[in-house]
């Protein structure tokens, strides 16, 4: 079954055949309601465990969906209460070990 043109076949070339991290990007979770984004997020990572599911958004959060919680920093705002950006760099960072063109990176 292909969720969200996620072909299965893709997903295990690129994990298995060639041994690569892969990443998938909800973007714009902001955009549905909580509980469409949290079942959506629980659906990919059910249907394509080798990949690391990142919801996305670029707008501030006042409060996360349930499921879909961040660690919660004093201060500032936009990006760094956006949800998504340090979940993609965390998840960059797993794949590569720290080292590479995600490692070391700042948010």
């Amino acid at each position: 079954m292909r969720v969200l043109n996620v072909p299965p076949a893709l997903a295990t070339h690129v994990t298995q055949e060639l041994g690569k991290g892969l990443i998938l990007i909800l973007n714009k979770v902001d955009l549905v309601p909580p509980a469409v984004a949290t079942a959506w997020t629980h659906l990919l990572r059910r249907r394509v465990p080798a990949a690391r599911v990142v919801p996305f958004t670029s707008a501030p959060q006042r409060a996360p969906p349930a499921g879909l919680q961040r660690r919660h920093r004093r201060g500032g705002g936009g990006w760094s209460r956006a949800l998504g950006p340090r979940q993609l760099l965390e998840a960059c960072e797993s794949i590569v070990g720290g080292e590479g063109e995600c490692g070391g990176g700042h948010l």
